[in-house]
């Protein structure tokens, strides 16, 4: 072999080698003083872990994001950051997701159920684009006031694209319109996921984050947007998962996270199943999720798969 070739084989991309890609409800970082005095718990969690795509709930800022990044001692990953709220110092209702990841982010959007991109002037928002109410309404999606949305990102080096994004949660207000929010943007994902497969042939795609119902909730998880049942045992109501897996937007995901048991540290929800969640389509090859042995001053565990 001549030293050319040699030098030429040398400057090839090589394609990308094990990946942990890790999914974290890191619990109210509402701003950067919050992110300092849990920085032991932080880095804690980025050595159990070592992320190489960290997808993270409950941050509400960009700031927020570059700080977790410097704490969790991942310098010169690349960060993403939704802006679903522009009105960073209102915590709960401020509630953004973040991606920090080792790989170039190739293209980021953010979509959005009330756009109102670059209203301050950021540089560092994402692009936006509205759910498409239109189209879920066909499907026969209930609409329920607004709320998030969900941030997508594509990462060419792995061939993925990613929707991350952290749902209505059940603790308060009306069930049966937390539902109906949940199912509203969990639809608008599995459309943006058809949508990836005719414009990105031959990629993975994940879905993932924070959804507020347990895969294995059995009094929760139905089938038929049609049909929502309240009336005490027995109960579905939210299809959330059969959005995502079950064939009613027309797709089919796999989830990584179903046997991993419950990621939301809090007794009264034994049996529920997983509410941080990872669903598969695509080419690629991931292992099944493990879970975090604690919550590192969080009141969720991580769950994180291998990209092989």
């Amino acid at each position: 072999m001549s030293r050319f070739t040699l030098l030429f084989l040398l400057l090839l991309p090589t394609p990308a080698s094990a990946a942990n890609i890790v999914l974290w409800n890191a619990e109210e970082l509402f701003d950067t003083a919050t992110v300092n005095e849990r920085q032991a718990d932080l880095r804690r969690f980025a050595q159990a872990t070592q992320p190489d795509v960290l997808l993270i709930d409950e941050v509400c800022s960009y700031e927020v994001v570059e700080r977790v990044r410097e704490v969790m001692g991942l310098d010169g990953y690349q960060i993403a950051c939704s802006d679903f709220n522009q009105r960073d110092d209102q915590e709960h209702a401020s509630f953004e997701v973040g991606i920090i990841s080792r790989f170039p982010l190739t293209r980021v959007v953010e979509y959005d159920q009330t756009p109102d991109n670059r209203m301050y002037g950021r540089d560092n928002e994402p692009n936006e684009l509205p759910l498409e109410v239109g189209s879920l309404l066909k499907l026969g999606v209930k609409q329920a006031g607004v709320g998030r949305g969900f941030l997508w990102a594509r990462i060419d080096d792995l061939k993925l694209t990613l929707c991350l994004t952290h749902l209505k949660s059940s603790a308060s207000g009306d069930e049966a319109e937390n539902a109906m929010k949940r199912e509203h943007v969990a639809a608008a994902m599995a459309l943006s996921v058809l949508e990836d497969m005719e414009d990105f042939p031959g990629y993975t795609y994940l879905v993932a984050g924070d959804l507020n119902v347990g895969e294995t909730d059995a009094k929760k998880n139905g089938d038929d947007l049609d049909v929502d049942v309240f009336s005490g045992e027995g109960d579905r109501y939210d299809d959330t998962h059969a959005l995502l897996r079950g064939g009613l937007a027309g797709l089919r995901m796999r989830s990584l996270t179903k046997d991993v048991g419950e990621t939301y540290d809090d007794p009264r929800y034994a049996g529920s199943g997983p509410i941080d969640c990872i669903y598969l389509a695509g080419e690629g090859r991931l292992t099944p999720a493990r879970k975090t042995a604690e919550t590192f001053g969080s009141d969720h565990f991580g769950v994180w798969t291998v990209w092989e």
